[in-house]
């Protein structure tokens, strides 16, 4: 999926008050696949707007993903962290609307 920068999604000032992209966009173009000396992952990368996507995912899931390879346990540790609290976040108010919608469908 291509990224639009957009002022009420990604688009956030920052200490100067000039605007960022909270996604980092643009990425660098790259024309091959390499791990460097520190261990990051260089993807290919021909459009400097478009995510780091897998095809295959792509294709099974029919959704928009971001691949990453972790090389060690701290990195590894902070996703784990991030994907769990992901999942058990707060649910906001829309949990009371859709139990008055499901108590109302039934009778409908």
């Amino acid at each position: 999926q291509l990224h639009t920068c957009n002022i009420d999604m990604c688009l956030h000032p920052d200490k100067h008050r000039n605007l960022k992209c909270k996604q980092r966009v643009t990425f660098p173009i790259s024309t091959t696949e390499c791990i460097t000396e520190t261990g990051t992952w260089g993807i290919l990368r021909r459009n400097s707007y478009l995510n780091n996507w897998n095809p295959s995912v792509a294709r099974m899931m029919r959704c928009n993903h971001n691949i990453k390879l972790q090389t060690n346990g701290h990195k590894t540790k902070d996703t784990m962290w991030y994907c769990t609290c992901y999942a058990l976040k707060k649910q906001r108010k829309s949990y009371k609307a859709t139990g008055i919608l499901a108590q109302w469908m039934v009778y409908h």
